[in-house]
């Protein structure tokens, strides 16, 4: 009888235990926008289907409250929206791993694949896009402490060589309570005849509630024979009851020379153009539709001044839900050509974008 009872005993504390025990807990979170976009060219009789899609998928796993894994899958087919690779359906790839401490209350320790970038586009055809500091993924380390996030670790160029040591540090500091500015700046060692350094400024302010602007200045530089580019990028946006009014002005001087590290499309790796001016008016119907109508000028190459259009881009929006949005749009491209009258192309397309 003594014997059950200390077996019972056993169990029952054995069972407390593993009850009081932190449990691991898995959860998924992402990011899903795709479309389809349709090229009618300037007689509207030989019309081009592309789609394409970016999805991110993150698992986490929290082990306690002071330690978190993440697995990072992607699946890409090309950019969104209207730069798709056309190929429908793409592959789910591996895209990293990083866990973080909380060693302290203010201080997380990073380790694996760490993401850093800055001077993020607010317009829609370069999203996730960062044209200061540009993007870019290292193995290694690093922490974050308050407003100071550094990030070092093994780098891996346009090439495939991982023989790089890049180091990436960020320093967010507020102004007062409604504006803020960091600097940035990135190094990357290991590159023959090459030692590419990346700084950039960014400015956040809101006034009075209805007036955003964010604005951020850059400057990279590769070595003596190739151009250090500059980057302007400034987004102001205003809300008036249901009026709305957003525009972008991007000024990037790649020179003659342009250096490899020139601000690049994250998705497709492609340079971005050397001047963007957009505007886009705006007025919202309901809580579910609202219409848009983007103005926007591009010089793919300032040095050439032959790579000049001017867009309208009239679009409907629609909010399903929170975190769900639809959009449709048709487009007019008027190229402007030194010397003649282009001809304008035509397009129409629609995206979804979700998250969860």
């Amino acid at each position: 009888m003594k014997n059950a009872v200390l077996i019972g005993l056993t169990f029952l504390l054995a069972g407390e235990a593993s009850a009081q025990a932190p449990r691991r807990r898995i959860g998924f979170s992402g990011y899903v926008d795709g479309d389809f976009s349709t090229a009618f060219g300037s007689d509207l009789s030989n019309p081009a289907h592309t789609t394409g899609l970016e999805a991110d998928l993150t698992t986490t796993v929290t082990f306690s409250p002071r330690l978190s894994a993440f697995l990072y899958t992607t699946l890409n087919d090309g950019a969104v929206p209207s730069q798709g690779a056309g190929n429908t359906w793409d592959d789910l790839n591996f895209d990293g791993v990083a866990v973080h401490w909380r060693y302290t209350r203010a201080t997380t320790v990073m380790m694996g694949d760490l993401t850093s970038g800055s001077g993020y586009f607010s317009y829609y055809r370069n999203k996730r896009t960062a044209a200061i500091v540009g993007e870019e993924r290292v193995r290694g380390a690093g922490f974050r402490n308050g407003g100071l996030q550094v990030h070092t670790g093994v780098s891996q160029d346009s090439t495939g060589n991982t023989e790089n040591w890049s180091t990436y540090v960020e320093w967010k500091r507020p102004i007062n309570s409604v504006m803020t500015w960091m600097p940035s700046v990135r190094y990357t060692a290991g590159m023959d005849g090459a030692w590419p350094f990346e700084l950039g400024v960014t400015f956040e302010g809101r006034f009075e509630q209805q007036l955003r602007v964010n604005a951020h200045f850059g400057m990279n530089y590769w070595n003596n024979d190739r151009d250090a580019g500059t980057v302007v990028l400034i987004e102001p946006s205003y809300t008036y009851d249901r009026y709305s009014l957003s525009a972008t002005l991007f000024y990037n001087d790649k020179g003659e020379v342009p250096a490899p590290n020139s601000v690049r499309q994250t998705v497709t790796g492609a340079f971005l153009d050397d001047l963007l001016i957009y505007v886009e008016p705006g007025y919202t119907l309901d809580q579910t539709f609202a219409v848009g109508l983007p103005l926007e000028f591009h010089n793919a190459r300032l040095t050439t001044g032959r790579d000049e259009s001017v867009w309208v881009v009239p679009t409907l929006y629609v909010y399903p839900a929170k975190g769900a949005e639809w959009t449709v749009w048709a487009k007019v491209i008027k190229p402007v050509l030194s010397g003649s009258e282009g001809y304008p192309d035509y397009g129409a397309g629609s995206e979804i974008i979700f998250r969860f």
